[in-house]
């Protein structure tokens, strides 16, 4: 049934608006047949009742029929008005900003009931979406802004193996420093992921390889189970001395390996108690050189070692001349010192030179070999300057005294001990000592030649 309104005065019978709408109810016949319709009232369509009404009037109803909705009358025109029950709210009926959120009912906005895309970021409050908010597997790939995954937005674990696609994770991806030890596995790091000389000296904790790996580069005695990284250059003091414990006890270790040297430095390793079966003192001067030491209760033995040789001898001297230039005349019976004058190689610095004198930096071996001419019979000898003795005499040669003659020997030379080499001859000889053959050619004239090695390793 179409309903209509009207006004109601008191004065005219009704004492109240409780009894207006008594009398509204007795009069509903009438007030749908004349207050309802497509088109709006005028005066002509007044009413006889009683009391009487004439339309329209300021507060005057009306249903328009033709489009649903009641009006009421201004004085001047007809006003749309809004009875909810009856007709639906539409978009254009609700104002601007009319729709807050405490006028939202609390869970009345569903997934329904939002546009494509409605949501954007800008629209979320700050931490409004929470885990338990996410339905499982809602937050898919091309749901995710380029860059929005930031390492603040992921909890601590949150991120595991099963929530990484294959090869997803690339060099690319990891920032710098974000792989902390904590997020290493158990024996995740392997030899093959270790690049070439990455493991360095400083990286090596106290107690790997059961040593505490120290770094020195200046006088250092040392304490049981260091392992000493050596270095003899770049800024800090050449030669210097790694002293062993002074009262060691059975079983202490000791280990040094030399990192850097500066030519003609040399480290000098010193004990209390011999080193192997020889004396007390052993030294280093080639890069990558080695040594490592446990004590027997007596000595330290040797459990390690390497020189770092190529095979070559680390030291070659020679006695040398300008072309055409002989190297002097010899006396009958007699021995002649060979004048030693040029360092051809010296590894290390291995060998020191002086008045035909060399004195090498560490035990080792050496090979000699020089010329006589027309001197009869003769042999050479290694010569102990220091303690004045023979090392060693050189093969025996007997008998020219119309040519040249080549006379060797070889013998161990100690470090620190001053040598040279000595030629004896039977005859007298103006030439005897070496006579020029490359007058011709430019070529330098050779007559005497001294090869070192360094010991190749510690005796025991």
């Amino acid at each position: 049934m179409t309903q209509g309104w009207q006004t109601f005065d008191d004065s005219q019978g009704g004492d109240s608006v409780r009894q207006g709408l008594l009398d509204q109810r007795e009069r509903t016949a009438t007030l749908a047949t004349n207050f309802a319709g497509p088109t709006a009232p005028s005066v002509s369509q007044g009413i006889s009742v009683s009391p009487s009404i004439n339309i329209p009037t300021a507060g005057s109803p009306w249903f328009d029929t033709a489009n649903g909705k009641f009006k009421i009358h201004t004085g001047t025109t007809w006003a749309e008005i809004c009875v909810l029950g009856v007709t639906q709210i539409s978009t254009a009926e609700i104002g601007t900003s009319t729709v807050t959120t405490a006028k939202i009912a609390d869970d009345s906005v569903t997934a329904a009931k939002l546009a494509a895309s409605a949501v954007t970021s800008t629209k979320i409050a700050s931490s409004a979406v929470v885990t338990a908010g996410i339905a499982s597997s809602a937050v898919t790939s091309p749901k995710i802004a380029d860059s929005a995954v930031t390492s603040a937005k992921l909890d601590a674990a949150s991120v595991t193996t099963a929530k990484l696609a294959d090869s997803s994770v690339t060099s690319a991806k990891v920032a710098n420093g974000a792989i902390g030890t904590d997020a290493l596995a158990s024996s995740a790091v392997t030899t093959a992921k270790l690049a070439d000389g990455s493991v360095t000296a400083a990286k090596l904790a106290t107690g790997s390889l059961g040593y505490n790996v120290v770094a020195k580069s200046a006088n250092y005695t040392a304490t049981a189970n260091d392992f000493v990284i050596a270095s003899l250059s770049q800024g800090v003091p050449g030669s210097w001395q790694l002293t062993l414990p002074t009262n060691p006890t059975t079983g202490d270790k000791i280990g040094v390996y030399l990192l850097t040297v500066t030519a003609g430095d040399v480290l000098t390793v010193s004990a209390f108690h011999n080193i192997g079966s020889g004396g007390t003192t052993r030294k280093l001067f080639v890069v990558g050189d080695r040594l490592e030491l446990i004590f027997t209760g007596s000595r330290w033995v040797p459990i390690a070692a390497r020189t770092n040789t190529s095979g070559a001898p680390d030291g070659v001297l020679e006695e040398q001349y300008s072309a055409g230039t002989s190297a002097g005349s010899t006396s009958a019976d007699t021995w002649h010192t060979r004048s030693l004058n040029t360092i051809v190689r010296n590894n290390g610095t291995a060998l020191s030179l002086s008045a035909s004198q060399f004195t090498p930096i560490q035990d080792g071996w050496v090979e000699y070999s020089t010329v006589g001419y027309a001197v009869g019979g003769g042999k050479a000898r290694l010569y102990n300057v220091t303690d004045a003795t023979t090392v060693s005499t050189g093969l025996t040669l007997d008998h020219s005294t119309t040519s040249a003659v080549e006379l060797s020997g070889s013998g161990a030379v100690v470090a620190g001990k001053s040598y040279r080499i000595d030629m004896w001859t039977d005859l007298a000889n103006t030439n005897g000592l070496g006579r020029a053959r490359s007058a011709d050619s430019g070529a330098i004239e050779t007559f005497t030649r001294v090869r070192f090695w360094r010991d190749g390793g510690f005796d025991m």
